[in-house]
């Protein structure tokens, strides 16, 4: 309960379920090129944000979030010194 009334937020469960499949398509081994990579994680991104539209997660993606940058990140780094 917050100061506005009660607020539902994801299932732990849900959120690890969610962090799972963004752990699989945010792989380095897995041999994709970037656009088609950002494209299957808007995808599955915007899903799991209009799925649970109507909760509050803003503390879960936030992390979410962080996790996700830095594994594109290192995606990045990988492919630009496998380039040179």
């Amino acid at each position: 309960k917050s100061a506005e009334g009660w607020k539902s937020r994801p299932h732990q469960d849900s959120v690890q379920s969610f962090k799972r499949k963004l752990k699989r398509l945010t792989t380095r081994q897995w041999s994709i090129d970037l656009d088609s990579r950002i494209e299957k994680l808007n995808w599955l991104i915007r899903g799991w944000i209009n799925y649970f539209a109507l909760t509050n997660m803003k503390t879960v993606m936030a992390g979410i979030d962080e996790r996700l940058r830095t594994r594109m990140r290192v995606i990045i780094w990988k492919q630009w010194k496998k380039k040179s």
